[in-house]
């Protein structure tokens, strides 16, 4: 399986045009997607400008709400550098906040042999649903929770550690936007007095084994600031592939 031309693949549909990674020699695009116009899965909100962003890749991706200050950032494209430039310039020209988030490639499957780790399955719904409540006790409303473990569930995404009988950590499976019978990306909640013990590597490397078993390639994104989640990535196998910026306008 390339991890890479996959992952690569499922970017392009977020950039909204086919081959902008992986065939075009222009590394420096503008790019006018309707993809933009439209509230992508998991999303409250239309991501009304997207930039990738690498050492030698540069492509942005905007929809109708952009067109008019996209044409500030052509005028001043060549002066801009790095990712924090490109952000303070974007922030500039449309006066709103620009989130940074940091896209990774699957490289290898680090080895674990760890027992307290085990792919959850139907009859483990009521330890989820406790420790998805105590993750996030301001969430009252759970009455889709059980679809969604069981969904995670039948497909060997929901994978947790165990101590002393009770559920410490454990994946999780965000939507995905554009070819979900290809990627799955890999989310991971850890109980705050077990954290920086392991434990969500070695629920990660589970379930990232139980991914490519199941035909897909594991995704990994996170913000700028999440330095842990980003060590994480690391520690589980993957590699930083782009910086990337969006905003809603």
């Amino acid at each position: 399986m390339d991890f890479n031309a996959i992952t690569q693949s499922y970017y392009e549909l977020w950039l909204g045009e086919q081959g902008c990674l992986t065939e075009n020699s222009n590394k420096n695009l503008f790019i006018y997607s309707t993809e933009r116009n439209k509230i992508q899965l998991g999303y409250t909100s239309c991501l009304d400008v997207l930039v990738w962003i690498q050492s030698d890749n540069f492509i942005l991706s905007y929809g109708d709400a952009a067109k008019a200050g996209v044409n500030k950032i052509e005028e001043c494209f060549s002066i801009l550098y790095g990712a924090s430039d490109v952000a303070h310039t974007l922030s500039n020209i449309f006066d709103c906040n620009v989130a940074h988030s940091i896209k990774y490639v699957y490289k290898n499957l680090p080895h674990s042999d760890n027992n307290d780790v085990k792919t959850l399955v139907s009859g483990d719904y009521d330890d989820y649903k406790n420790f998805f409540c105590s993750c996030h006790p301001n969430v009252k409303d759970t009455y889709w929770l059980k679809e969604y473990f069981d969904d995670m569930s039948k497909h060997g995404y929901c994978v947790g550690v165990y101590i002393n009988n009770l559920l410490v950590s454990c994946t999780d499976a965000p939507n995905m936007p554009y070819m979900n019978d290809k990627v799955q990306e890999i989310g991971v909640n850890t109980l705050h007095d077990y954290r920086g013990k392991g434990y969500a590597a070695i629920a990660c490397i589970k379930a990232a084994e139980n991914i490519i078993i199941s035909g897909k390639v594991p995704q990994w994104s996170t913000s700028i600031d999440n330095i842990a989640s980003q060590n994480l990535a690391e520690r589980v196998g993957f590699v930083k592939l782009s910086d990337v910026l969006s905003l809603s306008l």
